[in-house]
């Protein structure tokens, strides 16, 4: 199942990653676009309602101008493609989830990484696609290492990092904490992949074998006849 995709007329930066975007599907069986950031989506994250701070946090933006927001999410959707890299996630021509990641300063192989999903978005799948499309375009790249900075209201991220499979190492199991994610894909890490699609693909075909309505087509005005 395709997925609409935002105007196709945007003009994209010159070294987009095009071959990175693809048709997904989240664990409820709908459908998303999965694709790179472009500069163009900083007005579609403002639906987020959520204001990305430097270091991978987020908090609330109503203290500040509708401009400096615009300003500052400019900043998140800009990116090189390579030092910085940002995912986004998009159903109807809305963007409902953001993930991306920054070099650490001084180490070549490690990142920082930021996820926010809109909130009838958590829970669905959609951050877990986000990460592995973060994860797999990193490793292309030589990062070998990822670092999220959780607080005590980014549980579901925790939840999302640890279904992944992959190697963590988290010094303390109390708010504020640390997590470190090796990025090379071991067998639970092709496992948990594996039963994701899975279950995906059962929602789907299930929505398409039960759907919630039936439109008949050529009913005729007849009681008894054709469609009656």
């Amino acid at each position: 199942m395709s997925v609409n995709r935002t105007n196709p007329e945007t003009t994209e930066p010159a070294n987009y990653p095009a071959p990175w975007e693809f048709d997904g599907l989240l664990s409820d069986g709908e459908a998303v676009l999965v694709r790179p950031v472009k500069p163009s989506d900083a007005a579609l994250l403002v639906s987020l309602h959520v204001h990305l701070a430097p270091g991978g946090s987020a908090h609330a933006v109503s203290h500040l101008h509708p401009a400096q927001v615009l300003e500052e999410l400019a900043h998140f959707t800009t990116v090189d493609y390579v030092e910085r890299m940002a995912f986004v996630a998009v159903v109807n021509d809305a963007l409902v989830a953001f993930a991306s990641y920054d070099r650490t300063e001084g180490d070549r192989h490690c990142a920082s990484i930021n996820v926010v999903v809109d909130d009838p978005y958590q829970r669905r799948g959609v951050a877990t696609l986000l990460f592995e499309s973060l994860a797999a375009y990193a490793r292309t790249l030589g990062f070998e290492r990822f670092l999220a900075d959780i607080g005590s209201r980014d549980s579901n991220v925790m939840g999302v990092l640890t279904a992944t499979g992959l190697r963590m190492t988290c010094p303390d199991d109390k708010f504020p904490m640390r997590v470190e994610i090796a990025l090379h894909p071991t067998p639970e890490f092709r496992v948990a992949c594996d039963e994701r699609e899975a279950t995906a693909e059962a929602a789907s075909a299930a929505s398409i074998l039960r759907p919630r309505t039936i439109a008949v087509v050529g009913a005729g005005r007849r009681r008894g006849g054709v469609g009656h």
